[in-house]
């Protein structure tokens, strides 16, 4: 099959029609076509089927004769009826052939670039690539190894370089990034619709079909009721891969891991990092006074804010506090007078400074070291009680809120995962002197630190959230 896998190269990954078809329909399929087959889950499987346009999908019949007058003696169709796989040969083998692709479709393709690698026993790796539920030419094969499946699906990849391919394979580790393959619920106990089935000579039927007026009814309430059956089939394993690719758990599950890493670092490792520059900075500088101080994880630098007493432009801008990056002009005043207006400085930070001194090792969120939603408000609400009791007047802006479901937008029901995260909001507002002391669980994500330098009283603000296993699991 070195024709078609050469017109892959030439495909293109926007969809079906540029997927280098001819759009003449049968006429464009090669002279030689033998399609492979081997057992997979108790299922003979066939490969490098000649995949064509369908001229009129009504009709399938008529498409088939169109392919037996063009000499090819077996036929299938995707279950939407826009292809139709030809073969002038089938390998033999044990069982009735259902056409892999088919298979695929109806049983695990959810849309998109999708690449499939399956063991074979000792005979190599059978291989099948799909855009939007329908076969890429040169990409239904059955191949002698693994090397080159791996390079068959470089290749595919390379051509649908805007895409992000799905890998699904039942070759466990070999290929990262991939998915399991379960085989034996795609190919087991295969429909009907997935048949290669051979193509009948339609006259010679209509001579068999002429023999008698209760043969024909016969045969008719028969295909009628037959039909009835398959249809009933088609509709139920419709339904059941609906309700597979719908399935909130698959969304949640494709994006839970790389939102938690997202999420920030959690622990103490950031805010150490907050605490130790504004230690560092002075209250006061060359005249101007520090008002405001703000970090956030979304920054790797802090934001001080000077107004001044009786110091100058001048003064500030040519002795700095120590460690300041580009100080420059602030707001102005509320009379919009350049001469009031405030200072801004940038203060790096960074978590491997911290490594690098061996003082704390940070790691990602993981969900199986998350603690139960029940443990939080025992153990950091309890300090959060115990913070709002100590600022008094602060008590009311001291919070924890209810746990709410982490992960993709598009999946809204807690009860309807398996494994869920929920996060929960908490805000700790106080004098400066509790900053110190603060001591964050391992599932707590500071996120932002404000501190607030009134004549009267220093105040920081101090906000994240906490992360938990929604359920037990």
């Amino acid at each position: 099959m070195s024709s078609n896998h050469g017109s892959a190269s030439l495909s293109s990954s926007a969809g079906f029609g540029a997927s280098g078809f001819d759009n003449g329909g049968l006429q464009g399929l090669g002279t030689e076509s033998v399609a492979k087959s081997c057992v997979i889950a108790g299922t003979r499987l066939v490969f490098e089927l000649e995949w064509s346009p369908t001229q009129n999908r009504s009709a399938p019949d008529a498409e088939f004769q169109r392919a037996r007058k063009l000499g090819y003696n077996f036929a299938t169709m995707l279950p939407d009826k826009s292809l139709i796989g030809l073969a002038k040969a089938v390998q033999a083998g044990s069982g009735k052939p259902h056409a892999a692709v088919v298979m695929l479709v109806e049983r695990f393709c959810s849309g998109g670039a999708e690449a499939v690698l399956i063991s074979v026993g000792q005979r190599g790796v059978a291989f099948v690539g799909l855009m939007d539920r329908r076969p890429v030419p040169g990409f239904d094969r059955l191949l002698s190894g693994l090397d080159a499946a791996l390079a068959l699906l470089k290749e595919f990849r390379d051509i649908h370089i805007d895409q992000d391919v799905r890998v699904a394979t039942d070759l466990g580790d070999t290929i990262p990034n991939s998915e399991v393959l379960q085989t034996q619920t795609v190919f087991e106990m295969p429909e009907a619709g997935s048949l290669v089935r051979p193509l009948i000579n339609r006259a010679l039927r209509r001579t068999v079909l002429g023999g008698g007026t209760a043969a024909v009814v016969l045969s008719a309430a028969l295909g009628s009721f037959l039909w009835s059956q398959h249809q009933q089939r088609k509709a139920a394993d419709e339904a059941a891969r609906l309700a597979r690719e719908n399935d909130p758990n698959r969304q949640y599950e494709a994006n839970i891991n790389a939102m938690l890493a997202r999420a920030g670092i959690p622990g103490n490792v950031v805010l150490d990092q907050w605490r130790g520059l504004l230690n560092r900075l002075p209250i006061t500088r060359e005249g101007w006074a520090l008002q405001r101080f703000e970090c956030t994880q979304a920054s790797r630098e802090c934001v001080a804010t000077w107004t001044r007493n009786y110091g100058n432009f001048q003064d500030f801008l040519t002795r700095p506090p120590v460690g300041v990056r580009e100080p420059r002009f602030g707001t102005l005043s509320n009379n919009n007078d350049v001469l009031g207006a405030s200072m801004t400085t940038f203060h790096s930070w960074d978590v491997a400074d911290q490594q690098a001194n061996h003082q704390s090792d940070h790691q990602a969120l993981a969900r199986p070291t998350l603690p139960r939603v029940g443990e939080v408000p025992e153990t950091w609400g309890s300090r959060l009680q115990d913070l709002a009791l100590a600022a008094g007047g602060a008590a009311n802006v001291t919070s924890l809120k209810p746990a709410r479901l982490f992960g993709p937008s598009s999946v809204t029901s807690l009860q309807a995962i398996q494994q869920p995260v929920v996060a929960m909001e908490w805000r700790i507002v106080d004098g400066m002197w509790s900053l110190p002391a603060i001591d964050l669980p391992p599932s707590a994500v500071p996120e932002s630190l404000t501190v607030q330098l009134a004549p009267t009283q220093i105040t920081y603000t101090l906000t994240g959230n906490v992360y938990a296993k929604g359920k037990s699991y």
